[in-house]
């Protein structure tokens, strides 16, 4: 998928330099059109800011780069918290923050340019990471503390169906519907320890080959046998990647000068 991401992404580098090109001296003045975008759908649904540029560049064919971030927030891990009497277990709100970024053509089929039905061909790279920390006491005076992280990362390439509206001089609204892709994703854990009693520390010495050969055995073997993964006393680290099908779909707002 990687392979095909950076092919297509060639591929539209190229398109972009001929589209410039391609334009004809009597063009050059409707070239001016640019549209800056804010979608709150993303805000609404997603707790992101997603917000675009457009270029037009010729009477059917418009660049556009899409990027934006998670707004930071919390979620609440902090429930997954217990007391028993063998072990105590306290865990924060996780923090949630990403970007992305999302570099399409549009083609419009009325060649009316940045207005009326259009098709794109996008690509779409993100990266989404959730931290929290877990803090365990076995009420005998050990303790240990753990920072989890997990990242997801996305490498995709989709199409799209869209309509855009010229609202005003300089106001323009964008629907974009039927969204489809493709994406690889990765996902990443890490969790390290800091362990506060000599007592675990020797307990766990002697106790962590059991826990790769246990892993090796269970009904989980087979899959950490494909996954790069990292275990040691401190230390549990592994990726997954997989494919997965998505959709997009949104309106913008956008401001044309």
């Amino acid at each position: 998928m990687k392979k095909i991401f950076y092919s297509i992404l060639m591929v539209l580098t190229s398109s972009l330099v001929f589209a410039v090109k391609k334009n004809t001296p009597n063009d050059t003045i409707k070239l001016n059109s640019r549209i800056i975008k804010y979608n709150p759908m993303g805000t609404l649904l997603w707790k992101s800011v997603p917000l675009s540029y457009e270029h037009r560049l010729n009477k059917v064919v418009t660049f556009s780069m899409g990027a934006g971030f998670i707004v930071p927030h919390r979620i609440k891990t902090s429930k997954l918290s217990f007391q028993e009497t063998w072990l105590n277990a306290t865990f924060n709100d996780a923090r949630i923050t990403g970007y992305f970024f999302t570099p399409e053509f549009k083609f419009y089929l009325g060649g009316r340019s940045p207005k009326g039905f259009y098709v794109t061909r996008y690509l779409r790279y993100g990266s989404t990471n959730m931290k929290f920390i877990g803090d365990f006491d076995d009420n005998n005076g050990n303790s240990a503390s753990i920072d989890v992280s997990v990242t997801l990362k996305e490498y995709g390439t989709g199409s799209q169906f869209g309509y855009q509206w010229i609202l005003g001089e300089h106001i323009m609204l964008d629907f974009f519907f039927i969204g489809v892709r493709t994406s690889e994703y990765t996902l990443k854990f890490a969790a390290d320890a800091t362990v506060k009693s000599e007592q675990w520390e020797q307990w766990q010495e002697e106790h962590l080959q059991s826990y790769r050969d246990w892993l090796d055995d269970s009904e989980f073997g087979f899959v950490l046998e494909k996954l790069p993964y990292e275990f040691t006393k401190k230390r549990i680290k592994f990726s997954y990647p997989f494919t997965f099908g998505n959709i997009r779909h949104g309106i913008s707002i956008g401001f044309r000068f």
